[in-house]
């Protein structure tokens, strides 16, 4: 059974990503509050989310892919990182969300 706060979090990481690729910065700001709010949320219960978060990593949607990596950076870095890495090899916009996600994460935890 899906998870509702999980199925509205991909919902919204899908439309900012469309509007990302197409330009509309205002659009997608305006989704930035609502997303922060449930990744916050998903974050601070990821012991309920783990098994659907990890399943996510292979969504069709590189969005998507970028933000659950994101959230399971700390819990299942070695999976997190590779679909990072995976997806920052590619192309367009959603690579350069990946390179920075993943740039962000190594220079917080560097030792």
């Amino acid at each position: 059974m899906k998870n509702i706060l999980i199925e509205e979090y991909i919902s919204l990481i899908i439309k900012w990503g469309e509007f990302q690729e197409n330009h509309f910065t205002k659009k997608s700001n305006m989704l930035v509050p609502k997303i922060q709010t449930i990744r916050d949320q998903i974050k601070e219960n990821i012991h309920n989310y783990t098994d659907e978060l990890l399943f996510l990593l292979n969504h069709e949607n590189d969005y998507v892919k970028v933000e659950i990596a994101s959230i399971l950076l700390e819990s299942h870095t070695k999976e997190a990182v590779d679909s990072l890495k995976s997806i920052s090899s590619k192309r367009g916009l959603v690579s350069a969300y990946a390179m920075l996600t993943l740039r962000a994460w190594e220079k917080e935890n560097k030792n």
